[in-house]
């Protein structure tokens, strides 16, 4: 028989593979005698402390012991030599319930009781509350665990919708999900998407490109005219106003693009007015002077105007205290992130019609989580939502008679950017490995479940200056292997990585998945890649930065060809002063691609410009600074009493103003 070390001496033995010191090890007990247990006193921490209540767990009162897990002060339970013979013999069992301080000790069952089921013969524990049953996913391949997770998901909607009353909304009143707070909405910084859509609400621009074709319409101005080439006369209505009662005038306008790239204010879009002299001629008249002519002016002046009588000492907004001219005013910006709007033709008040009552006010919400924006649609605590809902929720959506999905196309374009400055990332045949290893095919079937179409590049395929002959790179694992070896990454014969890669988004579930599966599919090539979740702020930064190897983001809106030069002319990479200023995040050089965006920007001739845009669209399907994912749907989800609300392609609200609520009849 092995003896027990005595506690008085202060050493410690190992463990025997056998004997009473074995039984003691599986009761929970330290090996350093009867008395040292007997004190009754629990570890500090850790796995000794839970092994040791087990232990005592035969010595508690039970009709004194609140349920929960308590520190107790009782008396120990005899050492495991000392019980009777068929407690011993239980201990023994090795499997499944070796090690398992909770579930080592047999318990006689009540007949018909399982798990989730409570024995009134024994008290609440950590393991014992009632709880649904877990299912294994491994004994289970039928149900895996994404699959059990949105099963779980259904039934929470069932029963929060079956035991929860929607609210009653306010008539004059809609609730617009968004998936992240808006951080600013001053038009000359506003480059977020959520921070755009909101902006464009309450800040109006010479004119406007939220329109069915992406083509500029006027907006405050009431006319804009190019005569001679290169010099712009825009006429301002007379009748426009800022929210606090203002006229808006040509001052206003010199002042908001004359003061782009002052150093108080290094607004990301300077380098489009960098170079314009500006003119005012009346209140209402103003010029613009370009040093060449440029086919694409027309578009830079859908950027909001802000008012000079507010901002001229100043230069910035305090904080979210913006004046606009826009549709809608600013009211306030709560504690947790949601926007507040009112109507500026009238506010306070709605318009009713036969079809409805017109909403007087926006509540824009934040709700960063994709299933906490599933559970507010189907608690009713919301209208509507654009572009937010998970296409993998759209089967939960469905099954709801209070919600509308609905589709319509869009010119958002998805693609996976790479930093050029990277060693490893700035070989070609690396960046065409990782294009060749995306399967975007069964990302679009399985993720987007066929609300996406394969992108060839940045020009939506319907647009005037696609290029449908651009080079496609479709799913080819052995071609990307075969790239890499002749790239000099030779896989690792243990691990099998060439290199390793870290893969950055947003902290977006949805992204999150879909960059996990672009990473795995990496990683079967030897790229092996790491995802990295940020929220919103801290990612975009990053981007701005430089500060990523492989990113994937979105163009919410590609309406003018000109975006290329916006995106890949090394004029417009970023420096250290003045990060946003440019959208070249990714660091592309081209002198090729700069004189032809230089060209299709001066081009008068809509089909000229048309195949200048085709030819810089090849090159870069070669280059490959971006891979072109696809180009998603625009997805709105509805409570079916808000009717009109039609979204533009570049996924914008302007549709808000004629967005109604049907009321329901008395009966």
């Amino acid at each position: 028989m092995v003896r027990l070390p005595n506690p008085r001496r202060g050493r410690r033995r190992r463990w025997t593979a056998s004997g009473p010191r074995r039984r003691a090890r599986l009761r929970g007990l330290r090996t350093v005698g009867r008395r040292r247990a007997a004190r009754g006193r629990l570890p500090a921490r850790g796995r000794n402390r839970l092994r040791l209540r087990s232990a005592l767990r035969e010595r508690v009162d039970h009709a004194s012991r609140p349920p929960g897990r308590r520190r107790l002060r009782t008396p120990a339970s005899p050492h495991p030599r000392h019980r009777l013979p068929h407690l011993r013999r239980q201990r023994r069992r090795r499997h499944p319930t070796a090690g398992h301080p909770r579930r080592a000790r047999e318990r006689p069952r009540t007949p018909g009781l399982g798990r989730g089921h409570h024995d009134p013969r024994r008290p609440h524990g950590p393991r014992d509350r009632p709880g649904p049953q877990r299912v294994n996913p491994a004994r289970h391949p039928a149900l895996p665990p994404r699959r059990t997770t949105f099963l779980a998901l259904t039934a929470l909607c069932a029963g929060l919708l079956a035991c929860t009353p929607p609210p009653q909304p306010e008539p004059g009143t809609l609730t617009v999900l968004l998936e992240a707070v808006p951080r600013t909405l001053d038009p000359r910084f506003a480059t977020a998407d959520v921070d755009v859509k909101v902006s464009r609400l309450v800040f109006s621009g010479l004119v406007t490109n939220d329109t069915a074709d992406g083509r500029p319409e006027p907006d405050l101005a009431a006319e804009v005219r190019e005569e001679p080439p290169g010099t712009w006369t825009v006429s301002l209505r007379p009748d426009a106003r800022w929210h606090d009662g203002a006229p808006v005038t040509s001052a206003d306008v010199a002042y908001t693009f004359g003061q782009l790239d002052h150093p108080n204010v290094r607004s990301p879009f300077a380098g489009a007015f960098r170079d314009v002299d500006i003119e005012v001629i009346d209140p209402l008249t103003i010029v613009f002077r370009l040093p060449e002519p440029s086919a694409t002016f027309l578009g830079d002046l859908d950027r909001g105007l802000v008012p000079h009588h507010v901002l001229h000492e100043r230069g910035r907004f305090d904080g979210m205290d913006p004046v606009g001219a826009g549709p809608w005013r600013f009211v306030e910006q709560q504690r947790d992130g949601t926007v507040v709007l009112a109507r500026a033709q009238a506010p306070g008040t709605s318009t009713s019609d036969g079809e409805g009552t017109s909403a007087n006010q926006l509540l824009f919400r934040p709700v960063a989580d994709d299933n906490s924006r599933l559970l507010t649609l189907l608690a009713g605590a919301a209208d509507l939502t654009l572009n937010t809902v998970s296409p993998l929720m759209l089967p939960v959506l469905d099954r709801d008679d209070d919600l509308v999905v609905e589709r319509s196309p869009s010119f958002k374009y998805t693609y996976l950017a790479f930093n050029l400055e990277h060693p490893v990332l700035s070989d070609l045949r690396v960046r065409q490995a990782v294009a060749l290893a995306i399967d975007r095919e069964e990302i679009i079937r399985y993720k987007f479940r066929g609300t996406a179409t394969l992108a060839r590049n940045m020009i939506p395929p319907a647009h005037w200056a696609a290029a449908s002959d651009a080079r496609a790179w479709l799913h080819d694992p052995e071609a990307a292997r075969r790239l890499l070896d002749e790239a000099g990454l030779t896989a690792d014969p243990v691990t099998g990585c060439r290199t390793s890669l870290t893969f950055k988004t947003s902290a977006n579930r949805f992204r999150r998945s879909v960059a996990a599966v672009m990473a795995a599919q990496l990683t079967e090539v030897g790229l092996c890649t790491r995802v990295q979740s940020f929220e919103w702020g801290t990612f975009f930064e990053d981007i701005r930065s430089g500060n990523f190897e492989l990113t994937t983001l979105q163009w919410p809106s590609v309406t003018d060809p000109d975006i290329l030069r916006w995106v890949f002319h090394s004029s417009n990479i970023p420096d250290a002063e003045r990060r946003g200023a440019g959208g070249n995040r990714g660091r592309y050089r081209n002198e090729r691609v700069d004189a032809l965006l230089d060209a299709g920007r001066r081009e008068g001739d809509e089909d000229r410009r048309a195949e200048i845009y085709r030819e810089v669209q090849r090159i870069l399907a070669e280059d490959l600074p971006y891979v072109s994912l696809w180009h998603e749907e625009n997805l709105v989800v509805r409570r079916r009493d808000v009717i009109g609300f039609e979204p533009t392609p570049n996924a914008r609200f302007p549709a808000l103003l004629q967005t109604r609520r049907v009321l329901a009849s008395p009966d």
